[in-house]
């Protein structure tokens, strides 16, 4: 063996025994003396984050062509897109009071939801086999879909605007009346006092 291959082979020793001594010192951690798993401090902060719950407000089509406002307790969530998720669950929950009715015919359930950067939140109703949206007054479809967009652009800072999809597709209007070909904004004017 020549010097100079024993002295590679010399330094890749050092090279592998100074790189096993920084993964011992960077795994143990004090306390337990149990390693500790990859991406466990975020998966911790992720359950203590989710379990704190969060006051909303939901909007229910009431009396007299209004929204009426409701409050209820949702898993919190310091993620805009889960939170619109819960807010929008909570919302096809059907309300708690009375007077008021379910935005959406039974049924309908929630695909994804995605806030944009931008802040516009784009949610998803799901109905199997109903391949457009339900046919309503135009009374009845402005309560419908501004009970979603209240609800969801109130309660998730980030979101100023949503848009509504249906069957993962966005649909030009949503029963006939009410473009919504493009993201709308929140009508607070609708809403009870």
């Amino acid at each position: 063996m020549t010097p100079r291959v024993a002295w590679v082979l010399l330094l890749a020793a050092a090279l592998l025994g100074a790189t096993a001594l920084v993964i011992a010192l960077v795994r143990d951690r004090p306390g337990d003396g149990r390693a500790a798993a990859p991406g466990a401090g975020a998966a911790e902060e992720e359950a203590r984050e989710e379990a704190s719950p969060q006051r909303v407000a939901l909007y229910f089509p009431g009396p007299g062509g209004r929204l009426a406002r409701e409050e209820r307790e949702v898993e919190g969530s310091e993620n805009a897109s889960r939170l619109a998720s819960r807010v929008v669950a909570a919302l096809l929950e059907g309300p708690r009071s009375e007077g008021s009715y379910p935005p959406f015919p039974e049924g309908v359930t929630l695909g994804e939801v995605n806030v944009s950067g931008d802040g516009v939140a784009y949610v998803d109703l799901i109905s199997p086999g109903n391949p457009s949206p339900p046919i309503a007054g135009s009374t009845g479809e402005l309560l419908s879909l501004y009970s979603l967009v209240n609800s969801v652009v109130e309660n998730v800072p980030g979101a100023h605007s949503l848009v509504v999809l249906w069957n993962g597709r966005q649909p030009r209007t949503f029963g006939g009346h009410i473009d919504t070909s493009r993201p709308l904004l929140p009508a607070p004017d609708l809403a009870t006092s």
